[in-house]
């Protein structure tokens, strides 16, 4: 048996990748830490995929993160204690993620990172910390593209320990793309502008929250705006700041299932997002995509225009609205996320990791 260890929208989306793969190899269980417990940012997700439900939920919910990594480790403890799994899979790079893989080594259970070695070398981002120790800890790496397989090799982890498997997004959205395509998202191909965004590092600091509230309102008076809000931007947001928003046309949505937020980003002109994922996605699909960050963990975006990064503090609204209107990519965006088949090469590379042990 192996257990997946997961807690939050980003787990979950790459667990929907190889749950299928594994379940043709073996018996495997999901737990779930309850990190998020949204219905739009959780079950659904489960929905959408059609993921048996998880076995265990622990019921975490949120709150500081030593406290719910601490609660977590020992919900996980708790339940790999009592079943003994075979191995132990935690997925990318948030608080979940870390518990369970401390979890798991602590009880010297064979543990699998997905979407190991990604870096942004930005130690202020709590994904940073828990990506690395996460890395330094696992017992397999399954790195996302050549980048971050060299990140690893640079922290003196190498084959047989860490191996490029490709990234997991990438079997998704081939996996999707007939279904998204018969979305009708109810706006012309390329007429508008997708935005999100979440980090705390833009929605608890003012200055940098108002930078992106005015960017974005100042895009919606040229080229409409659909802006799908996260929970926790929704409740950052102040009464001023979500009326500049609509005042100007924005188009506020509830969060969306996976296969519809495929769907507009495929069909928008451009992304603006402080989120790690959508910039991967948005590349996939050839769509040019602004960061509000000073980093991105997802270097190979940036290479030919598909991706800029417009940090809030050092950007004025203005110049995140132009880089968002005036965003034309290099046609050549270079395969950099494997070959669709990042799954299998997990599963084949966990067989050998048993053979080895």
């Amino acid at each position: 048996m192996i257990i997946s260890i997961v807690g939050a929208r980003p787990n979950i989306i790459k667990l929907a990748a190889i749950s299928n793969e594994m379940a043709k190899y073996t018996d495997h269980r999901i737990l779930h830490t309850g990190q998020h417990y949204d219905y739009t940012m959780d079950k659904i997700f489960f929905d959408a995929f059609k993921l048996r439900a998880p076995e265990w939920n622990l019921g975490v919910g949120s709150g500081p993160h030593g406290k719910q990594t601490g609660m977590m480790l020992m919900g996980a403890e708790e339940i790999l204690k009592n079943f003994a799994p075979d191995a132990v899979i935690v997925y990318g790079d948030t608080n979940s993620t870390l518990a369970g893989a401390l979890a798991a080594v602590k009880m010297h259970i064979p543990t699998v990172h997905i979407e190991a070695g990604v870096r942004s070398h930005d130690m202020n981002m709590p994904e940073e910390v828990n990506r690395i120790l996460v890395d330094h800890c696992a017992n397999l790496l399954c790195c996302p593209t050549d980048i971050a397989y060299q990140n690893l090799i640079l922290e003196g982890i190498s084959a047989p320990k860490s191996v490029n498997t490709g990234d997991v997004t990438a079997d998704i959205i081939k996996s999707i793309l007939p279904s998204v395509e018969k979305i009708d998202v109810g706006m012309e191909k390329k007429s508008y502008i997708v935005a999100t965004f979440h980090r705390a590092e833009n929605t608890d600091v003012v200055q940098y929250r108002t930078t992106i509230v005015n960017a974005l309102s100042e895009i919606a008076k040229e080229c409409p705006v659909v802006f799908p809000m996260h929970p926790r931007t929704r409740g950052m947001l102040t009464p001023g700041e979500h009326a500049t928003l609509t005042g100007s046309g924005v188009r506020i949505l509830e969060p969306v299932d996976y296969a519809t937020m495929i769907a507009l980003t495929r069909a928008a002109r451009c992304i603006v997002t402080d989120s790690g994922g959508l910039q991967k996605e948005a590349y996939l699909l050839g769509v040019p995509c602004v960061t509000t960050r000073s980093t991105t963990e997802w270097i190979e975006t940036t290479r030919n225009g598909w991706n800029t990064l417009m940090p809030p503090q050092t950007s004025t609204p203005h110049e995140i609205s132009v880089a968002a209107l005036s965003a034309t990519p290099a046609r050549h965006r270079g395969k950099h996320f494997g070959d669709g088949h990042a799954a299998r090469h997990i599963v084949d590379a966990i067989k050998e990791m048993k053979v080895r042990s």
